[in-house]
């Protein structure tokens, strides 16, 4: 058996992410004070990683940062998760869009989607969710065009991806989805491409934020 490579984020990007999922489960309240100290502490991380973090945090309207003081927790609405797809289906419409133009070589993607199946199959959340996110980045270099790559670096890595315990019960649609996706890149079906990408992103917001009403969480 022939091991393949694994893909892992920055350390930035994933503490980002699970301070994400912590205050969006309501974990960290609104108002709640975090220091650098605390949380580079409870994750086994030095403070460089949390600082950058706290910054992606900021710029996505989760906490409000303190000089010297670490950040305050800001909470989410429902406006902010709209918000946040709405720009990430504008950006990732347009790479699909480019790889329709540029033909790129999709074979890695259709092994992502193989690898998602079986996960899905076994039953395996963890693996599902980071072949979610990989999918969704290996789109990012597809593209050609560095600096939308960026943009949705900076706007787009953890925010609002389904949590592993919400990918559960999401796991076909967002397959499905994805094969989609795939097929109209193939036959550079571009309205297809960007139709399918739209849906997929549009429709996981609209299951998040049914999520937090169904949980009990206030969204204002």
């Amino acid at each position: 058996m022939q091991l393949k490579p694994v893909v892992l984020l920055p350390a930035r990007e994933r503490i980002a992410s699970v301070l994400r999922d912590a205050i969006m489960d309501g974990k960290f309240q609104e108002g709640e004070a975090l220091t650098l100290d605390q949380i580079a502490t409870q994750l086994g991380v030095s403070k460089m990683p949390v600082r950058e973090a706290f910054q992606i945090l900021e710029r996505d309207g989760l906490i409000t940062l303190k000089a010297n003081k670490g950040a305050v927790v800001r909470g989410v609405t429902a406006n902010t998760l709209w918000e946040h797809y709405q720009v990430r289906a504008a950006l990732e419409c347009e790479v699909v869009r480019l790889i329709c133009e540029n033909g790129a070589d999709l074979r890695e993607l259709q092994e992502m989607n193989r690898d998602f199946a079986e996960a899905i199959e076994q039953d395996r959340p963890h693996d599902q969710s980071d072949y979610n996110i990989n999918f969704h980045t290996k789109l990012w270099d597809l593209c050609g065009n560095s600096y939308l790559k960026a943009l949705l670096q900076q706007v787009t890595v953890g925010v609002c991806l389904a949590k592993r315990d919400y990918l559960r019960s999401m796991d076909q649609d967002v397959l499905d989805y994805h094969q989609q996706i795939i097929d109209a890149c193939i036959n550079r079906d571009a309205e297809s491409a960007m139709k399918y990408m739209r849906e997929h992103l549009l429709v996981s917001c609209t299951n998040r934020v049914n999520e937090f009403y169904a949980n009990g969480q206030r969204l204002k």
